[in-house]
Parts: structure tokens; C-alpha cells; sequence
């Protein structure tokens, strides 16, 4: 849910920071600011929808001829083929080539806009204007390398059926859990006023 979520807002971004006069653009432009709500109802829907089936493709296999209540053997899980290339596929990867298109788009724009800024005598490196528009660049960049990482480190858990060291295995549970908040605070330390909030508030509680 939260790579669609990222989805939706990399398109609203898109649509307003690209100029495309393509037709099929331009009904995006028009239709997508009316249908955001539905359209985040509809990644929550989506997303049980689309895992609910985990539960019965799952087959947890323990080794043989051992006591599984000893606490040194490590299960592993089975999963179907079929139903994990259809999860990736429409979980992950669908959202994410959406989410680096439409970033790829925005921060082409981005740089293209800085570039005839700096052709402007009269503006410099320090143009507030201009760190605004490579502060914003470097943001979307970090989440296409945030959401990069997350997709490889599902595909290869999947890859091997989850079966993988306690090392790596606790190492992946633990970028996985830290996922939402890397992500929330790459947004947060890319917008100055969510990150002069962020400030206001640490100040009151260490008052």
C-alpha cells in the first residue's frame, strides 16, 4: 500500500511539475486531482485483496527426523511460484516503474528548469529558488533509491523462498521495518517547512 501510495503522489507531482501536451497526459492532468481520494481507498482495498492469499500459498516446512520443538531448528516457508511472480508483480513492481517513471520525468523537468535559471546572469548557485529546485530534485531521487532497495530486498527474500541466514534474514527485517520511517523522513528533511516544524516541536519537548 505505501509503494501505490508513493505511486499517486510521484503522478500528482508529475502532472504538475511536466509539460506534456500528449492527449493521454492531459486527461491524466484533468482526471487524477478529483479521483486522488479513490484511488488511495483503492490501494488499501487492493492491498488485502492481493495478500489475503499468502495465507493459504504458504507452506511452512520443518526439517525431518527432528524434534521442532528444539529451538535451534529453523523452519523454512514454500511459497507458490505462480502466486508470488503475480504478487511482486502487482504489489511491487507495477507501482514502483510507475512511481521512477513519473520521478524520472519530474526531476528531468526539475533540472531542466534549473538549468535555464543559471542561464539568468542575475541568479546564482545560492538563489533560493534554485536549492528549492535541487532540494526537491535530490528528495525524489533518495525515494526512487529508498523504493529500489525495498523491491530487491523482496524479490531476493522471495527468491529463495525466505529461506536465508539469521543474519541476512534479521538484517532484511530490519531495513523492512525501518522503511516507513527512512521514507517519512526523507519527505520530511526534503520540505524546509515540514522540517522547521519538525525543529519547533523537538525545541518544545527538550524545553
Amino acid at each position: 500500500m505505501s509503494l501505490w501510495n508513493t505511486a499517486w503522489l510521484s503522478i500528482c507531482y508529475c502532472v504538475k511539475l511536466v509539460n506534456v501536451t500528449h492527449r493521454i497526459f492531459l486527461w491524466v492532468k484533468m482526471w487524477f486531482p478529483s479521483s486522488i481520494t479513490k484511488l488511495l481507498i483503492g490501494s488499501a482495498i487492493w492491498s488485502v485483496l492481493v495478500n489475503l492469499p499468502f495465507i493459504w500459498t504458504v507452506q511452512i516446512m520443518f526439517p525431518q527426523n527432528t524434534n521442532i520443538t528444539d529451538g535451534s531448528v529453523r523452519s523454512a516457508m514454500k511459497l507458490k511460484i505462480l502466486y508470488t511472480v503475480l504478487n511482486l508483480l502487482l504489489s511491487y513492481i507495477l507501482p514502483f516503474t510507475l512511481t521512477a517513471t513519473c520521478i524520472g520525468l519530474s526531476v528531468t523537468s526539475l533540472l531542466h528548469h534549473v538549468w535555464r535559471i543559471r542561464q539568468n546572469v542575475s541568479q546564482d548557485s545560492s538563489s533560493p529558488q534554485l536549492q528549492a529546485l535541487v532540494r526537491a530534485a535530490v528528495t525524489m531521487t533518495l525515494r526512487v533509491v529508498l523504493d529500489l532497495t525495498f523491491l530487491i530486498i523482496l524479490i531476493y527474500t522471495f527468491a529463495v523462498s525466505l529461506n536465508v541466514s539469521p543474519v541476512i534474514e534479521t538484517l532484511f527485517w530490519v531495513y523492512l521495518i525501518s522503511y516507513p520511517s527512512v521514507q517519512a523522513f526523507i519527505l520530511i528533511f526534503g520540505n524546509p517547512k515540514l522540517k522547521r516544524s519538525l525543529m519547533v516541536i523537538r525545541n518544545r519537548q527538550d524545553v
